[in-house]
């Protein structure tokens, strides 16, 4: 029994979506009851608002509650912020006491010195901390209060932890509220000292619900080992934040892998130099919930303005919970991911949509996509698929390699499949967004793992899905004179001063698509202003080159070709329809983004970019087709 080979190439797709919906199910169940988003500040910021209001801070911290927050970041402080009186307690160098309590501890040292008056902190509690930390150091207990003299000097704890933050602590205990605990650098310390000192702070505080070490060095690196020992044996997760460079923190991830709960913040420095007002970092944070599915969003009351008012904090934030309740995930106090590994069916599934959509390209570059294939061949190529997906289930490298070339290969299958379809459009469009809509699934669930979902791993090949869909439609194109002209032809003619500027232009619009893909700094302020438009509009906003390029010019592409018209330059809007599959394509690649998120951001961009493409075409056919007859000869000539 015989089929002709696009049967076999549909029945291939067909059975890896199959294939493919273990591992989708896996990963939906998994985002669905992990959909939730904790709405954290600081301790520090939510007392200074308090006394701007002049209100107590289990006020301040009422208030906040109402407009969704659901924890305090409470942290260790370190020996600037205590002498910034961060504490009620004196902490500087021994000569710099009062004359009754200066020769209170005896000898010449020049470490740092905590001086607790009685009744202003628990005396009692600062010395379990003190000798937490720094173990059994002088000091001098009176009727007034206590001196502790620490082994190390001022300036070696300008910016390492001396004690936590009692007052945080205690309001978060008081009130009940989940605490993100921030564990300052060690410098100068044995790292047993610094997990002792964490240690005490878990011990009297349950309320602890996750770590985030502070500062540009993690706490006792380079034996990031005793915080990773810490973080399981309490079983508390590691706050993974988003674009840090904190020296230790990517070793310390691996360590304490999947109990990660990836975090998004903005800090004053970002927001003053880059002019944020309240609607920028809402919006800012909604996105980084919905899109990149962070876990935890840390604001802060400031904008490019100066400190907000309490009123402006609470509108911010309530604009937050609006946001996410909207499609969007649960305000609460979240949970890391469990961990799982993709199974052979989903590694089956991504082989056979590699191994047909390359057969299918050169099938289709060949010519000979309609003829008849025997049984035997089809599974010949069935058993290899099967082969090479047992081989990438098993070996990691492989794997790699799999993914970053099964991606630009039913990019480029589904873009021709839409392309070639011109006589019947809508069915040719059908025809590739089903390639599209497998070979996306396929790799989302083999690849959509803790490991890629934590952005622990990287995927290959994003870049080259932007690069090769355009080479293999040209190439194709030039091949099967699809282009009235095969490449010997234009290489043995002069060019045309149209194609000249239509090379400068695709080559230009290349560059443009590599250079921004994954680069926020490079795209205009008109765009981003457009972008946040249409996040208001659709929730999942389509991607901008689907949106504004590739899906128009496959609608153009369909009415030049059904008018014939201009046969030498509407290769332009071939190339261009490759992005539209390239970028859809990409969106399924982005792991950390909820599948259904990503469908619903492929489903717009196809909605939208059709009707953009319509209208695009509505104004050809009535405004630019009567001018170009009266003047556009001339321009080619």
């Amino acid at each position: 029994m015989n089929g002709n080979r696009h049967k076999v190439f549909w029945g291939a797709l067909s059975l890896a979506l199959l294939l493919s919906f273990p591992g989708l199910f896996q990963r939906w169940s998994v985002e669905e009851a992990t959909h939730t988003v904790g709405l954290v500040a600081a301790y520090r910021d939510v007392a200074a608002l308090a006394d701007q209001e002049g209100i107590e801070d289990e006020e301040a911290l009422g208030l906040l509650q109402e407009a969704g927050l659901t924890g305090l970041m409470v942290g260790d402080l370190t020996g600037k912020e205590l002498s910034n009186g961060a504490l009620p307690l004196w902490f500087g160098p021994k000569n710099g006491l009062p004359s009754t309590w200066s020769g209170a501890l005896e000898g010449d040292s020049d470490g740092a010195v905590v001086w607790v008056r009685q009744g202003d902190l628990d005396v009692d509690l600062v010395r379990r901390h003190v000798v937490a930390r720094f173990g059994d150091v002088p000091f001098y207990e009176g009727e007034e209060g206590a001196l502790f003299l620490l082994p190390l000097s001022l300036s070696a704890l300008e910016e390492a932890a001396v004690l936590p933050d009692f007052e945080g602590l205690a309001l978060s205990k008081e009130l009940a509220l989940p605490i993100l605990f921030r564990p300052a650098p060690s410098h100068g310390l044995d790292g047993s000292a610094a997990m002792a000192a964490l240690g005490a702070v878990l011990d009297e505080n349950a309320q602890v619900r996750a770590l985030a070490p502070s500062g540009p060095v993690v706490t006792a690196y380079p034996n990031v080992e005793l915080l990773a020992e810490v973080v399981r044996e309490r079983k508390l997760p590691l706050a993974k934040v988003e674009f840090s460079r904190q020296v230790g923190a990517i070793p310390l991830e691996w360590r304490v892998f999947p109990s990660l709960l990836p975090l998004h913040s903005v800090t004053a420095e970002e927001i003053q130099s880059r002019g944020l007002d309240g609607r920028q970092i809402v919006e800012r944070m909604v996105r980084a919930a919905r899109e990149r599915s962070l876990r935890l969003l840390v604001m802060r009351p400031v904008s490019y303005s100066g400190p907000q008012t309490m009123e402006a904090f609470r509108a911010d934030l309530l604009a937050i919970s609006r946001g996410m309740g909207r499609h969007g995930p649960r305000l609460g106090w979240p949970e890391p991911i469990p961990l799982w590994q993709a199974g052979l069916p989903d590694a089956v599934a991504l082989a056979l949509v590699l191994v047909f959509s390359a057969m299918v390209l050169l099938w289709r570059i060949g010519g000979r996509y309609g003829e008849v294939m025997g049984v035997l061949p089809a599974l010949l190529l069935g058993f290899f698929a099967v082969a090479l997906g047992v081989v990438t289930w098993k070996v990691p490298f492989v794997a790699r390699v799999v993914g970053a070339f099964a991606v630009p290969l039913f990019a480029s299958a589904a873009c021709l499949a839409a392309l070639e379809g011109w006589r019947t459009p809508w069915k040719g469009l059908l025809e590739g967004l089903f390639i599209l809509l497998v070979g996306g699934v396929a790799v989302a669930a083999f690849f959509g793992t803790p490991y890629f979902m934590l952005r622990l791993k990287a995927f290959s090949g994003v870049k080259l899905t932007l690069l090769l869909p355009p080479l293999f439609v040209l190439f194709h194109d030039l091949k099967r004179k699809v282009h009235p002209e095969g490449l010997g032809d234009l290489l043995r003619r002069p060019p045309l001063w149209g194609e000249i500027f239509l090379l400068v232009l695709l080559l230009g619009g290349a560059a443009v698509v590599a250079i921004r893909s994954g680069n926020v700094e490079s795209v205009p302020q008109w765009e981003i202003d457009l972008r946040d438009f249409l996040e208001q509009w659709l929730v999942a906003r389509p991607r901008t080159k689907e949106t504004f390029i590739g899906y128009p010019a496959l609608i153009l592409w369909y009415l030049f070709r059904r008018r014939d018209w201009l046969p030498s330059y509407r290769e332009v809007l071939r190339i261009g329809s490759t992005l539209a599959f390239a970028s859809a394509a990409n969106s399924f690649c982005h792991f950390h983004t909820h599948l259904i998120f990503t469908l619903w951001r492929v489903g717009n961009g196809v909605f939208l970019g059709c009707l953009f493409g319509v209208l695009a075409a509505f104004i050809v056919l009535h405004l630019i087709e009567p001018a170009w007859r009266r003047w556009g000869r001339l321009l080619l000539d």
